[in-house]
């Protein structure tokens, strides 16, 4: 009878396991509840998806305030001149995570502010609005030319508001505010002070503004090499 006892006992304890057992996992066992982080995504997405993310952007804006002056030298009555309204820019900065809602970072913008160049760096603060959108305010600073030949390339204080949907697409708006340095002699000279934009535009990210960035550079070689080619 003792022996029976004995290996009923046994028995129930293979069967039920301990308390502890229960509800720790064994070394070899990775939880499905833990979280994957993940660093430098090329797409933004919140905590826990990404701890950090890149910011890859090709967008198009269009000034609905710019610049404008009286071009001297053209006797009496001298014509109005306006700054190009439109401008093709690349950005490219990092972001990351301080929480489930916020996100840090900076970028930094190359573009055609009527010739190629940097037209601005810039803070950015982004706040999630649920996984897939976001709100970002950035600041600091932009610059431009106003018009090559004219002006020499200024800076200035720059300020913007952009919804961004899951860095696919995004819309914004932007003040810049950059000092007008004129060229030329004393007498013909445009004048100087400051240039004021308000713009609006649109753009694409991550993967999609990599690929539209590959395929124009890819036509741009074309047409250099038909240009260049034909005129040897």
């Amino acid at each position: 009878m003792s022996n029976a006892r004995t290996l009923t006992a046994l028995l129930a304890m293979t069967v039920t396991p301990a308390p502890l057992l229960g509800t720790q996992p064994t070394s070899g066992t990775a939880p499905d509840s833990l979280p994957d982080y993940a660093s430098g995504c090329l797409q933004g997405s919140p905590l826990p998806d990404c701890v950090s993310f890149w910011i890859v952007e090709w967008q198009r804006s269009t000034a609905l305030v710019r610049p404008s002056w009286t071009d001297p030298g053209f006797g009496e009555d001298p014509p109005e001149t306006e700054a190009p309204a439109a401008m093709l820019e690349w950005t490219v900065g990092y972001m990351s995570n301080r929480s489930d809602r916020w996100a840090l970072g900076g970028a930094v913008s190359l573009g055609f502010a009527t010739d190629l160049g940097i037209t601005g760096f810039r803070a950015r603060a982004r706040r999630w609005l649920n996984p897939s959108l976001s709100l970002s305010v950035e600041t600091g600073l932009a610059r431009s030319t106003a018009l090559r030949g004219a002006y020499a390339r200024g800076s200035g204080p720059s300020v913007g508001l952009r919804l961004d949907a899951d860095d696919n697409v995004a819309v914004f708006a932007r003040y810049d505010r950059v000092k007008a340095i004129p060229l030329g002699h004393a007498g013909s000279m445009p004048p100087g002070g400051h240039h004021e934009y308000l713009r609006l535009g649109a753009g694409v990210g991550g993967k999609a503004a990599l690929i539209g960035t590959g395929v124009m550079l890819g036509v741009m070689t074309a047409v250099g090499v038909i240009f260049f080619g034909g005129s040897t």
